[in-house]
């Protein structure tokens, strides 16, 4: 059975080349592939370098603690880093964060469908919006969600794109 699936992509450390990966090994595990643009915003809520964020949506044939297992699995490859902030905490950052935002309409706790982040973020409304202007989550249009971001300061990056490395990768 195929299930619908909408990702969140982000990275502030090699950003690029993370998104790279991701789009390179997502690929292995979904089809019908279609990437929101890429786009800039500031870290909320650590210091460092801006992320480049994006939305992805697609189809599989895993289920969803198949599907879970694997974006991890991606995810980990790149590893994490280990810096010390300012207040002098240690924090540790992902290369590469791979949420899971929507797996068809699945309502789950473990993990949490649909993110909470579906609804807090300009950097996950935004690019859902370019992705599927008429979806709907729980009873909320995606139009009307987005209305609270009309004045997102995100900076949408040209230079990359992520359908052009799906395209590519199938050549």
């Amino acid at each position: 059975m195929s299930h619908t699936i909408y990702l969140a992509l982000g990275s502030n450390i090699c950003r690029q080349v993370a998104l790279t990966h991701a789009m390179l090994q997502l690929s292995k595990i979904m089809s019908n592939i279609s990437c929101s643009m890429v786009y800039e915003s500031v870290p909320l809520h650590a210091k460092g370098p801006n992320f480049y964020n994006a939305v992805i949506k697609g189809t599989t044939d895993l289920e969803l603690d198949d599907f879970l297992s694997r974006t991890k699995d991606i995810e980990a490859v790149l590893g994490r880093m280990r810096w010390i902030d300012n207040e002098s905490n240690v924090q540790n950052i992902r290369c590469l964060d791979i949420d899971i935002l929507l797996f068809d309409n699945i309502v789950s706790e473990i993990p949490q469908l649909p993110r909470e982040d579906v609804f807090k973020y300009d950097f996950v409304v935004i690019p859902l919006l370019e992705l599927d202007a008429e979806l709907t989550i729980q009873n909320k249009h995606i139009k009307d969600i987005a209305e609270d971001f009309k004045n997102s300061n995100l900076i949408i990056c040209n230079n990359v794109k992520l359908q052009d490395i799906i395209k590519n990768n199938k050549n």
